[in-house]
């Protein structure tokens, strides 16, 4: 009898219509930044909704832990995108210059 082998979501077959996966690093850093700056998105829009909204009414309670959980999603893509472009700017600089100035 045979183990059920375990996969993961990198296993899969990319949806249809999906970007094909960058394979560089570089690539995988920008597929990276676009991630991050989607979740920033989406957390920013979150934000907005909850303090359009009408709360009045509404268990307190519950509306200050929601609104607790959103200010932590808030703050943690931020510090996504702050530690995706120090990573940028440690690969960049740790790329050897092309050398074409001749002084």
């Amino acid at each position: 009898m045979t183990e059920p082998t375990r996969s993961s979501p990198g296993d899969a077959p990319p949806a249809a219509g999906a970007a094909a996966q960058p394979t560089t690093v570089v690539g995988q850093l920008a597929a990276l930044r676009v991630a991050a700056g989607e979740a920033d998105a989406l957390a920013a829009v979150t934000v907005a909704l909850f303090d359009d909204g009408d709360w009045g009414g509404s268990d307190p309670v519950l509306v200050d832990r929601i609104a607790s959980l959103l200010g932590l999603l808030a703050k943690s893509t931020t510090a996504l995108i702050t530690a995706v472009e120090r990573f940028h700017g440690s690969i960049a600089d740790a790329q050897p210059a092309a050398g074409r100035d001749h002084w």
